[in-house]
């Protein structure tokens, strides 16, 4: 398959970069944590009709996995089209993941379209970026810019994230990296910036009214 070489990066990002969306719906309000990361190689793109030839756009993929942790997933994404090969620059067409995690909870993660730099290791999505967790959960945004070599990103544009405790509402929401000498366990901070809204759903009983 032409470019092969950068097949297993895109699909790794496409299986780190589109579940920092989840992270911040299966970790705690403001931090992640490295257990929801995925960091081996699996060479989706392996799956594809022989000969299939990125230039001209592979039509209808879908894949299905198991992580390294165990856990399943599935990816599909309309498109995936290599749109600049010095570059190593993929363009993806309504990427959807799910994943599953220990306790049984799925995450859904879509956007419009999305961009993959191979060089620089940047996941682009733009449009409707959506994830949402079986348990209740949700974030949305408008676009975001996830890096995958540090496992960090930043959502931006009427960023909303939906718990059941409340929403909290941003400009930009940003997932910092953690730091190489962190000790183990280490969680990076989740940040919201920018117009800031927390709202609380009041759930008091009537006897604690």
């Amino acid at each position: 398959m032409a470019a092969g070489g950068a097949y297993s990066r895109m699909v790794r990002v496409l299986r780190v970069g589109l579940p920092l969306l989840a992270i911040a719906l299966l970790s705690t309000i403001f931090l992640v944590g490295e257990d929801d990361t995925l960091d081996s190689p699996l060479d989706l793109l392996d799956d594809l009709a022989e000969g299939t030839f990125l230039d001209n756009g592979a039509q209808d993929a879908r894949f299905t996995g198991v992580r390294a942790n165990g856990l399943p997933y599935r990816m599909r994404a309309e498109e995936i089209t290599l749109i600049d090969r010095d570059a190593q620059r993929y363009r993806i067409v309504d990427p959807a993941l799910e994943l599953e995690d220990a306790a049984g909870d799925i995450t859904n993660a879509s956007a419009n379209i999305g961009t993959f730099d191979d060089e620089t290791g940047v996941l682009t999505l733009d449009g409707n970026v959506d994830a949402a967790t079986s348990a209740g959960s949700r974030i949305q945004a408008t676009t975001a810019r996830l890096n995958v070599e540090t496992e960090s990103g930043t959502f931006t544009g009427a960023v909303v994230l939906t718990l059941e405790q409340g929403t909290i509402s941003a400009e930009r929401l940003i997932i910092e990296p953690v730091a190489a000498d962190a000790p183990e366990g280490q969680k990076g901070l989740i940040r919201f910036e920018g117009n800031v809204r927390m709202v609380l759903v009041d759930r008091a009983t009537p006897d604690q009214e």
